[in-house]
């Protein structure tokens, strides 16, 4: 069953269009396109999620098995503490760091070649910027080690021991002023011994570690001049001394 419409053309009950007659001035028949309806809103909205959660699986699939590709420097063999580092000393190895230690390796050969070892490094170890330093900054700021010779009177009476921490103080002649030196060296060794405490022994011979090169020539200038002796932090807790009060009348108007 069909219909005519008006202008020539027919639709059947389904609701199709065909082409009209032709056009009895022109004989061209006309052609009527039917409606293509688009997409709703929901459906593209749909559609872009959908996508967005194929690109976020197939992120995460890659990062779960896409291999770390960074090289980062170690050590070859072993470099000792002081040692300058060379093209010998170094290699590159793959592998995955933390965020906090990819800000401390290093991957250029460059930045790490002719610089200096603050600690030891053994055979595959990771090269941080921590452990190295340029080797003009490391002969200022590294720490020197002083050895003197002192009465047991001048070194606490021979109560030292290893691994204490003493001040330094320069004794002046004649009327001028003792002062502190020298806060917190270390003692490193007493004599040949590196563990014992020393407290029978009239004459000792001391090491001290010290920040810098401009301590130990103090601690040398002061010995070679007058003298120095060593004091340390007490361990005995002393009550501050009472202060002193003024008698005071009764009150007058």
């Amino acid at each position: 069953m069909t219909t005519t419409l008006r202008g020539g053309s027919h639709r059947n009950v389904r609701g199709r269009r065909f082409p009209a007659a032709a056009d009895p001035e022109t004989g061209r028949g006309r052609t009527v396109v039917p409606h293509v309806s688009l997409p709703t809103g929901r459906a593209i909205v749909g559609g872009l999620l959908v996508a967005v959660s194929a690109l976020g699986i197939f992120a995460a699939h890659r990062a779960a098995t896409v291999t770390e590709t960074t090289e980062w420097l170690i050590v070859r063999g072993s470099v000792a503490a002081g040692s300058v580092i060379t093209a010998d000393d170094l290699a590159l190895a793959p592998m995955t760091l933390a965020d906090v230690t990819r800000r401390r390796a290093v991957t250029r050969p460059g930045e790490v070649i002719g610089h200096v070892a603050l600690v030891p490094l053994a055979d595959g170890d990771l090269v941080l910027r921590s452990d190295i330093a340029d080797s003009a900054d490391a002969g200022r700021t590294s720490g020197r080690r002083v050895g003197i010779a002192l009465d047991a009177a001048d070194a606490l009476g021979g109560d030292v021991s290893v691994g204490d921490r003493v001040d330094v103080v320069a004794v002046p002649s004649a009327d001028e002023t003792s002062r502190v030196i020298v806060r917190g060296a270390l003692v490193s060794a007493l004599g040949d011994r590196s563990g014992d405490s020393v407290g029978s022994e009239d004459h000792l011979q001391i090491n001290l570690e010290v920040p810098d090169e401009t301590a130990a020539q103090l601690i040398i200038d002061a010995r070679a001049k007058d003298g120095i002796t060593l004091i340390a932090a007490s361990t005995v807790t002393l009550d501050a001394p009472a202060a002193a009060t003024a008698d005071v009348g009764p009150a007058t108007r």
